[in-house]
This record gives structure tokens, sequence and C-alpha cells, in this order.
């Protein structure tokens, strides 16, 4: 199903979205035939432009100024500025052109469901160990739907956490 409410924007300005933040993951990327990369994705869902509902949910790039929020908790409100555009999702012969956003830029929270942020666990600032993380929190499903699940980035993520300058952040 195409995103028309995105299409009808068009990609010659950035918009000041909000959206309410749902999760994480990750997306698969192959690097020649053997060689997979994971990036981390952060998925957002009620993607508002103003009062009006432009998706119900979309995936975003896990980009540093979206890390540098720290842990987030569902349901908690994120505004940013963001571009629209076109890609080919699905695969091979199956693929089909569909919008979404891409750069986001000038991000915060505007609801925040956490009285003190600075309580929280700290969030990898390492990719492997933010990888972890990912694939730690979504176990479960990954390995129910076969998506990927690799323990060594989840020992990255443990291995990180247990470094004494991030103990001392909580």
């Amino acid at each position: 199903m195409t995103r028309k409410k995105l299409k009808k924007l068009g990609s010659d300005e950035r918009f000041t979205f909000q959206a309410t933040y749902a999760g994480i993951g990750m997306k698969r990327t192959m690097r020649g035939k053997i060689n997979t990369r994971f990036l981390p994705t952060i998925l957002f869902e009620h993607v508002m432009l103003g009062d009006q509902e432009v998706t119900d949910h979309l995936w975003l790039n896990y980009t540093k100024q979206f890390a540098e929020l720290g842990l987030l908790t569902k349901g908690e409100i994120i505004q940013f500025n963001a571009r629209v555009h076109r890609y080919k999702k699905g695969y091979a012969e199956a693929k089909v052109t569909d919008y979404g956003l891409q750069r986001p830029t000038k991000v915060s929270i505007i609801k925040s469901l956490t009285e003190d942020r600075a309580k929280l666990p700290p969030l990898p600032d390492e990719k492997n160990a933010l990888i972890g993380l990912i694939m730690k929190t979504n176990k479960d499903s990954y390995l129910k739907s076969g998506r990927g699940f690799d323990q060594w980035y989840v020992d990255q993520y443990e291995a990180w956490l247990r470094t004494e300058s991030n103990l001392t952040k909580y």
C-alpha cells in the first residue's frame, strides 16, 4: 500500500513531523554474496504533520540524533524534520514503489513517559553493541520469523554494558 499522503507532500522541502515511538529494529543489507550487514532502524506509528496523520507507521534509519535521545519508551512522542523520499520495497520482480521519510534532523522528545531520563540505562554509541541491543530486545520475534538473530551481536552489547565507563552512567 503506497503512502499516498506522503507522496502528495513531495520531496522538495522538509516538513516537521510528530510520531509515536513504537520500537527498534534492523534491516539487513548484502555486500557481495556473503557479507551481511545489519543497520539499526527505529519504528514510529501515527506519523503526523500538524493534525493530519500521513501514515500509520514507518521505519527510519536509527541516526545519531535519535540515539542522542537515549533509550526511548514505547508511546513517547518524538518530533523531527524530514524530507519525503520515494523508494522501492520488496524483492526482485515483486518490488513496488512506496514513500517514506529520510534525513531526519532537529530531533526532540515532545512527550516523555519517563520521569527522570538520566536514570535510564545507557544506549550504545557503538554500532555492533546497538545491533546487539536490538537483537536482544526482539530475540523472540526474530527467532520465530527467521530474521537473522546472531548471539555475537548480543555478546557485543553485553560486553559494552560491562565496561566500567558504561556502568557509571546509571
